[in-house]
């Protein structure tokens, strides 16, 4: 009897009570981080600095050992030195070192799916010299080799850690039409990590909110775009308006008051005259989600 290869263009990625603990001042830099990662689909890791974002993304991608817990796919088990062949990674900051562009581009076409085509349409979108040494790159050129050669090796995880921060405005874009073509003709699964929390409303999914290594959202984004709703009017009428609702923040302005509460789910009874409601926009909700969960997070963990 055959068994199917697991596949993550089918079969979801199971996260499986992560931790990664550092000896010395780092601590732990994941604390028991349980998720499903949607197959075939664009999911993005957000959070603060020193959230875990990358330490995630680098167990996912082989590159470092958990301390506990472990990565499934479809249900199999996905020990460390099996996640290699499934995974593309381009990280910010590449270090590149002095390798000639054509010997890292050889060895880059070894991968087994590598397309020279998508090569080829995302070198003329980054403006990449034909030759020459990686370090000689300006840092834009770095970041567009790394992600051009993640995205033409045909593997079925792509992983975007900052790398495509070095971009300019149109050359990010470029990497997320390219990133949704992938998505759509090739049902990759796709984890992009980003400060540039706005541009990945229309790109992404769902999203992994981390903050102090913990996992505080697993959504989609329309679930964020309305978990989160402000209330302004006169202070006694937004108390009552918010009864029953977690308060997020808030500010009081003489006789007014402005929250921000968390709905998740709830509906909230008809507002009383005078107190105006509007939903926060996507990057608001997003601070709010992370202030959400500044009292549940630990305040020792790094990235």
């Amino acid at each position: 009897m055959t068994t199917t290869a697991p596949d993550p263009r089918r079969d979801p990625i199971e996260l499986q009570g992560l931790g990664k603990h550092y000896f010395g001042a780092r601590g732990d830099a994941l604390r028991d981080l349980t998720a499903t990662i949607a197959p075939g689909a664009i999911t993005a890791v957000l959070g603060p600095n020193g959230s875990g974002k990358t330490t995630l993304l680098r167990i996912l991608a082989g590159q470092l050992a958990e301390s506990a817990g472990g990565i499934a796919i479809g249900g199999r088990p996905l020990p460390l030195d099996a996640r290699i062949p499934y995974t593309a990674v381009a990280h910010g900051g590449n270090n590149l070192g002095e390798f000639r562009m054509r010997d890292a581009l050889r060895f880059a076409q070894s991968r087994p799916g590598w397309d020279g085509a998508v090569y080829e349409r995302l070198a003329r979108a980054f403006d990449l010299p034909a030759r020459g040494k990686l370090h000689r790159l300006s840092t834009g050129q770095q970041s567009g080799f790394a992600i051009a050669c993640g995205l033409a090796s045909g593997a079925p995880i792509v992983i975007i850690d900052e790398a495509h921060a070095g971009l300019d405005v149109p050359k990010r874009f470029a990497l997320y039409e390219e990133l949704v073509r992938a998505n759509a003709e090739d049902g990759r699964t796709v984890l992009i990590a980003s400060h540039n929390v706005g541009e990945l409303e229309r790109l992404a999914e769902r999203l992994l909110v981390l903050r102090d290594g913990r996992l505080i959202g697993d959504l989609a984004v329309e679930e964020l775009r309305g978990r989160y709703l402000r209330l302004v009017g006169p202070s006694e009428r937004v108390a009552q308006a918010a009864a029953g609702a977690p308060v997020v923040s808030a500010r009081v302005l003489g006789p007014t008051s402005e929250l921000v509460v968390d709905l998740d789910g709830r509906a909230l009874d008809p507002l009383p005259a005078g107190v105006l409601a509007e939903q926060l926009d996507f990057q608001e909700a997003f601070v709010a989600l992370v202030r959400d969960g500044e009292a549940a997070s630990p305040k020792e963990a790094a990235a």
